[in-house]
């Protein structure tokens, strides 16, 4: 058992751009670019030294080490919305990309598998609309 405690708030300010496109049958396409910027107003870690472990090289320290940067983002996405897949329900499948750059690093913390500056998110899937 070990006991750690953090506390993270911040500010995201982020300017969502779209743009729809309605295709034959009301098929939609959509094409969303999302900037951003996040601004750190609070960030602390309290581990005990006698409690450093893995989870807190793993897990603790890179959430710290994330979570002490100011982020400069862009989110793209694009998605497709069908109702021919199924007649009671519209369907849409996308694809989102987020990149993500530190502005500036605060905090080095010797033993973590830390955030280093950058990274790079991608999902695919599926929504389904009752």
């Amino acid at each position: 058992l070990t006991e750690h405690l953090a506390e993270h708030s911040w500010i995201d300010l982020a300017v969502p751009l779209s743009w729809p496109k309605i295709g034959k049958s009301a098929d939609r396409f959509r094409l969303q670019l999302t900037p951003s910027y996040r601004f750190v107003l609070t960030n602390s870690l309290q581990v005990p030294e006698s409690q450093i472990n893995s989870f807190t090289r793993g897990i603790a320290y890179p959430e710290f080490y994330y979570y002490d940067a100011d982020i400069l983002a862009l989110q793209t996405k694009l998605s497709y919305l069908t109702s021919k897949i199924f007649n009671t329900t519209k369907t849409a499948f996308f694809i989102d990309l987020r990149f993500e750059s530190a502005s500036k690093l605060k905090t080095v913390l010797e033993e973590s598998q830390a955030f280093r500056g950058q990274n790079t998110n991608w999902r695919m899937g599926v929504n389904f609309y009752l």
